[in-house]
């Protein structure tokens, strides 16, 4: 896990949920309770309750076999939900579809993070060739296959 932010105060419990919802959100498969507490480096038990808590909130659930863990949907549906990352996408579409059409490319509305862009809306291109980025997607700037594009316009 990477290192915490130095911060005046600590909610323990908290803090397990979110290095929990971390974790998954960057596994490439689902991970066991034992996986978990391993990776974030707490006892299996500590785990095992903020998992129960997280699946009837309905942040994770188990896979097809019953004993990994994995992210559900909701924490992606709250971010389209947030009134200012709404409000971006519906002021953007309709110049999104425009420049789609002049173009005949996809358009991808992108926020910078620290080292990386986050994909929050896609016009998909008329045409079937070309380049394109899912909604919630992020990589490098340079990585990014968009990202000279993108990298260009950060300066």
């Amino acid at each position: 896990m990477k290192e915490k932010a130095e911060t005046q105060y600590h909610a323990p419990a908290l803090e397990k949920g979110l290095d929990i919802l971390e974790l998954l959100a960057q596994s490439p498969q689902p991970l066991s309770t034992p996986a978990i507490a391993e990776q974030i480096g707490r006892k299996t038990n500590e785990m095992y309750r903020m998992l129960m808590v997280l699946r009837d909130r309905g942040y994770v659930s188990m896979d097809d076999s019953g004993s990994r863990y994995q992210l559900t949907l909701k924490m992606f549906e709250m971010a389209h939900r947030f009134p200012p990352t709404k409000r971006l996408v519906q002021a953007a579409l309709p110049r999104m579809e425009e420049l789609c059409h002049e173009i005949s490319q996809s358009c991808h509305l992108s926020v910078a993070r620290p080292g990386h862009l986050l994909v929050v809306a896609q016009y998909e291109k008329p045409r079937q060739d070309g380049l394109w980025a899912a909604s919630g997607s992020q990589d490098r700037y340079m990585r990014l296959w968009l990202g000279s594009s993108h990298a260009s316009v950060l300066g």
